[in-house]
C-alpha cells in the first residue's frame, strides 16, 4: 500500500506494511508503484505484514478485547475485584462475545 502520511496511514504502515509518499508529490507515488511493481518479494512482504495487522483487527478479536476490558472495570469505570465480573448472558455485548 502506498499512502500520504496523514496520522492514520502513518501509524497503519509502519513495520515494513507499506509506503509513505510526501502530499502532492505525484512522482513520488509513481516511483513508489513501479518500485512495487519491480520487487515481488518487497511487495509480498509488505502484503503479509499488512495481512497480519489486519487480522488484529477484524470484529471477533475487537469484541473479546472490549470484553476483557468491561469484565475488569464496573459501570464507573472502577476495577473490578477478580472474583467479580458483569454477567455476560444478559447483555449483547456476551452475546456478540459467544458469537466470535
Amino acid at each position: 500500500m502506498i499512502s500520504t502520511p496523514y496520522w492514520h496511514a502513518a501509524e497503519l504502515l509502519r513495520d515494513q506494511r507499506g509506503v509513505l509518499v510526501p502530499f502532492a508529490d505525484p512522482k513520488a507515488i509513481a516511483r513508489e508503484v513501479s518500485g512495487l511493481l519491480r520487487d515481488e518479494v518487497r511487495r509480498n512482504a509488505m502484503s503479509d505484514n499488512a495481512y497480519k495487522l489486519g487480522r488484529e483487527m477484524v470484529w471477533s478479536n475487537t469484541a473479546r478485547l472490549y470484553m476483557r476490558s468491561f469484565e475488569r472495570h464496573d459501570v464507573r469505570g472502577n476495577r473490578c475485584p477478580a472474583n467479580l465480573s458483569p454477567p455476560r448472558e444478559s447483555s449483547a455485548i456476551g452475546r456478540m462475545n459467544r458469537r466470535s
